[in-house]
């Protein structure tokens, strides 16, 4: 799942050759709703035959990554901290 455009996600895992990793890409101007509404969240299990307590998030933005994902319970959400900004109260998810 990736706020960016279908299209320009498709191309950036073909030049990674990495396609064998990904079983779907949703990408941003897919669904009526942006990343972080749990209706997003719910397409990808639909499409992928999951449940939510199946799945895990790893995303670099709290606000639509991890929060998204602790709304949907995910088994479990992991930060990539980029920013190297500390959360000023306890994380319910891991950061990397």
């Amino acid at each position: 799942m990736s706020a960016q455009i279908h299209k320009t996600q498709k191309e950036t895992i073909e030049a990674c050759a990495c396609q064998s990793y990904f079983d779907t890409v949703v990408g941003g101007g897919e669904q009526k709703e942006e990343k972080c509404a749990p209706s997003i969240f719910y397409h990808c299990y639909d499409l992928l035959g999951v449940q939510p307590g199946d799945c895990e998030m790893v995303g670099d933005t709290l606000e639509t990554d991890i929060y998204g994902g602790l709304n949907v319970e995910l088994k479990a959400t992991a930060w990539i901290n980029q920013s190297g900004i500390v959360p000023l109260k306890s994380s319910p998810f891991n950061i990397i």
